[in-house]
């Protein structure tokens, strides 16, 4: 049986930040000197990135974030944020997908979901339930906890459920 992506999108927070202010957000952040900053200049230097995005605005608003206490911010304020932009980033994504694959929300049977920057409870898999007016029933998955290595296991995720069902959308 053949599995087909029918549609797909990507969506980006609005901030962003150049290389060098990510590089500097983490010389702030893990007080990065000697040979550690040498070998994560290089690292940016050579990734071809040239921007990041990020919920926190441009490199200067994160820098603000994250200077703001004498200790980097907690697990829960980082959290909080997650929890504030991922669903309508999610949502964003989501529709853009939908459109593509010209696929209405109400043939959906399957949701997998997939995130290496945060967490939560209930999490993003049920907001998109809501947001995208997906029924009621249907089956979800989400995988974390895996660094950005998790969207090639929602992908096998998505592939198995899609296999082991004929109707799976």
């Amino acid at each position: 049986m053949r599995v087909v992506i029918s549609g797909i999108a990507a969506v980006t927070p609005p901030g962003e930040a150049t290389q060098e202010q990510a590089l500097d957000l983490l010389v702030c952040t893990a007080g990065l000197s000697g040979e550690k900053l040498r070998l994560a200049r290089a690292i940016f230097e050579r990734s071809g990135i040239e921007r990041r995005a990020s919920v926190l605005g441009d490199g200067a608003a994160a820098q603000a974030f994250y200077a703001s206490n004498a200790a980097p911010p907690g697990t829960a304020a980082r959290m909080a944020l997650y929890a504030l932009h991922a669903p309508p980033l999610a949502q964003r994504a989501c529709e853009a997908a939908l459109h593509a694959g010209a696929s209405p929300a109400s043939a959906i049977t399957h949701l997998v979901t997939a995130s290496c920057t945060g967490f939560g409870s209930p999490g993003v898999d049920i907001d998109l339930v809501e947001r995208l007016g997906l029924r009621p029933d249907v089956r979800r998955v989400h995988v974390g906890f895996m660094g950005c290595h998790a969207a090639l296991n929602a992908l096998s995720v998505a592939s198995a459920r899609s296999r082991s069902r004929r109707s799976a959308r």
